[in-house]
């Protein structure tokens, strides 16, 4: 399997897991739809706006391959691990975590909380989870 490949399937996954976990793709709304929306909103690295970032809940994630296991001379399966911060003003949050955690348990993730925090930058809480999986072909 190919680097860029991999890379693909890791981030289509993870949006598709994100978007059945009831959160809405930040990138693909409007500056309009992210001022409406109520429902949290996911992105990509980091916030892309300021509106975005003025939300009640919002999350953000990114990832790192872990190595890649070989065979025969080629690439056949990458591990990596999902970093996911939901950030949230109020401090009980429970059911967008619970449906988080179901949405990737569902697609054969290992999910697992590795921090609550308060971000005094940002004045809101914050739960960190690290997602573990592979792909491969």
């Amino acid at each position: 399997m190919k680097l860029i490949k991999a890379m693909q399937e890791i981030t289509d996954s993870v949006e598709t897991t994100l978007t059945s976990a009831g959160l809405l793709d930040g990138l693909s709304l409007t500056a309009e739809e992210i001022k409406a929306a109520t429902t949290p909103i996911y992105w990509f690295v980091y916030v892309k706006s300021s509106d975005a970032s003025e939300k009640q809940n919002y999350l953000v994630w990114n990832y790192q391959l872990i190595g890649s296991l070989n065979g025969d001379g080629e690439k056949l399966v990458y591990p990596f691990e999902v970093t996911i911060t939901f950030y949230s003003r109020n401090k009980i949050v429970d059911t967008y975590l619970e449906n988080i955690e179901n949405a990737f348990i569902s697609a054969f993730y290992t999910i697992d909380l590795s921090a609550v925090d308060y971000d005094t930058n940002r004045m809101m809480y914050s739960y960190k989870f690290v997602v573990r999986a592979q792909v491969s072909e």
